[in-house]
């Protein structure tokens, strides 16, 4: 097997506004062993990290298949990073030696265009620094660039890929245009507009706007020159970690609310009576809600909370599956069971258990409020446990807060 070294880039950890300090890093590679028994990196602590030349043994994988090589990186706060993985292919080697074929051509091509061929001087390490012409493709749109390498022994490298996008200039030279103004937006919000000093290069920080939930998110960015014209888009996820600020000064909860099934926008849904201390003031508050003639089946019961800054937090859910009141008796040897419940929430599904804790097996369906579990009851001692519900998994139509034009009782 070859032995793959390859050369990774910067990688930055952003942390809300806060900086971290990367203290560990480690690579596996196709399964996860779990947080922090990959293979370790040596690196130099701080708040970026480079690594290049990382040898990765190939021994023991499997030649002439794709794998994925994964990295992640620990802060100084114990905590790990996402991970991050590039593919690789392990070309097997003859008679157990490492060799190094010639390299002799390469081909390129844009976009989904025919490819063409370039013939090289052989040598195990191409270094191939031609001017390629983008002749016939439209301007001020984005392309793709693809190149790939042919071994002496008639075998192709993957095809590796970079997008560019094509200026029109004028008289054929190329202008470097002064960068006005940029935007940028988080997720799928509404783009922010930033007005700058007119410069070719511009740069900015700290545009993590404040409630910004942790978690995953996506930051994009992209710029406008002096003529109008908007680059390309630019992603790049980050995980926003909280953290105590030295300054920091705790918040306290002025509201809350709740809702079930359907999401209203904050501040739109109930809002909960007075907490148990009678206001809210503090950080940690206590409360109940009491909610009936919810119809049954599967309900999402979800609630948030209000800062006295004004920003509401995510909503906390939980499922609450809902089921009619049970009347239970025998006849015969039979189990008959009847219940009280809409009968236009049909079919109705039954379940049995031989104990409390499950699992619950469906035994059938009813269209009205009645079921007979047939021949149950027999000369050994038996017992059963069983409820009933509407379609398993479905989450309930019913809405609170009420969408327009239904009609909805709330207490």
């Amino acid at each position: 097997m070859r032995l793959l070294s390859m050369l990774l880039g910067v990688v930055l950890i952003v942390s809300g506004v806060f900086a971290v300090t990367i203290t560990q890093a480690e690579y596996f590679v196709d399964t996860d062993p779990g947080q922090g028994l990959g293979t370790a990196i040596t690196i130099t602590s701080g708040e970026t990290v480079s690594i290049a030349g990382l040898p990765v043994s190939t021994v023991g994988l499997p030649a002439g298949v794709v794998h994925r090589l994964f990295l992640r990186y620990k802060s100084d706060e114990n905590v790990w990073s996402l991970t991050e993985g590039r593919y690789f292919y392990p070309i097997s080697a003859q008679s157990g030696s490492v060799t190094q074929d010639d390299v002799v051509q390469a081909e390129y091509w844009f976009d989904a265009l025919p490819s063409t061929f370039v013939d090289l001087t052989d040598s195990p390490n191409i270094t191939y620094p031609a001017l390629i012409p983008a002749t016939g493709l439209s301007l001020n749109a984005p392309h793709r660039f693809f190149l790939r390498f042919q071994d002496e022994d008639g075998n192709w490298t993957m095809a590796e890929g970079r997008y560019f996008y094509i200026i029109e200039g004028a008289s054929g030279t190329i202008e470097i245009k002064n960068v006005t103004a940029l935007e940028y937006w988080l997720d799928s919000n509404p783009p922010t507009l930033v007005d700058i000093a007119d410069a070719p290069t511009g740069n900015f920080a700290q545009l993590i706007p404040a409630g910004t939930e942790t978690g995953i998110h996506t930051f994009n960015t992209r710029y406008r020159d002096e003529d109008s014209v908007w680059s390309m888009a630019e992603t790049r996820r980050f995980v926003l970690i909280s953290e105590f600020a030295s300054n920091y000064q705790p918040k306290t909860l002025v509201a809350a609310e709740y809702f079930i099934n359907g999401n209203p926008a904050p501040g739109g849904a109930i809002p909960l009576p007075t907490t148990t201390d009678g206001a809210y003031d503090e950080g940690q508050e206590e409360n109940t809600v009491v909610v009936t003639n919810l119809p049954i089946g599967q309900h999402l019961f979800c609630i948030r909370y209000q800062d006295s800054e004004g920003i509401w937090t995510a909503a906390y859910c939980d499922s609450v599956l809902m089921t009619p009141i049970l009347v239970i008796h025998r006849s015969g040897s039979d189990i008959v069971l009847s219940w009280q419940a809409d009968p236009l929430h049909v079919p109705f599904h039954v379940y049995r258990s031989a104990n409390t804790a499950g699992p619950f097996t469906e035994i059938g369906t009813s269209n009205t409020l009645g079921f007979s579990d047939a021949g149950r009851v027999d000369s050994a001692a038996t017992q059963g446990f069983y409820y009933i519900t509407t379609t398993p998994g479905a989450l309930s139509s019913f809405r609170l807060p009420a969408q327009a034009n239904e009609q909805q009782t709330r207490q």
